[in-house]
């Protein structure tokens, strides 16, 4: 088993590392990706910063689905119908999706394009330090054009 964030092997009983409480991974490789490190974890699974061996320097973001959830066939269907849906959109307001693969054992996971910066609520702050007007209305103008983009193709 293989912690994302400090990189250590454990054994393939153990499910969290004993150093920061990540939930372990297999291994260090989902698909022919190179895992890097963590981004997020949510609900519905985890996000990674991976390579991708076949393009020297390229990095991608990989979103493995929780393997409790994935268990069942409908949200199965659903993650895929999903994806297939997102990689079809056509718009710069909406993450690239590379890949859709699943693991021998049946983990699903998702290649995406891997963005640098920040999370947009890094930049949201209580009073007095509201995000000034302009850039609220920047972030809301590219958020509903990639909201529209997927509802033009039933997202």
């Amino acid at each position: 088993m293989y912690c994302p964030v400090c990189h250590s092997e454990y054994p393939a009983d153990w499910k969290a590392c004993p150093k920061d409480a990540t939930s372990l991974l297999k291994s260090a490789q989902i698909g022919k990706y190179r895992i890097e490190g963590m981004l997020g974890v949510g609900g519905m699974g985890a996000v990674y910063k991976a390579t991708n061996p076949d393009i020297k320097g390229s990095r991608v973001a990989i979103k493995v689905m929780n393997p409790a959830i994935a268990q069942a066939e409908q949200i199965r269907e659903r993650f895929k119908r999903e994806a297939a849906a997102v990689a079809a959109l056509r718009t710069s307001h909406v993450v690239k999706v590379y890949d859709f693969n699943a693991e021998p054992d049946g983990t699903l996971y998702l290649v995406m394009e891997l963005l640098d910066g920040h999370a947009l609520r890094d930049e949201i702050l209580p009073a007095p330090n509201y995000m000034d007007l302009a850039r609220v209305q920047m972030v809301m103008d590219g958020a509903l054009k990639g909201l529209a983009a997927a509802h033009k193709v039933g997202i």
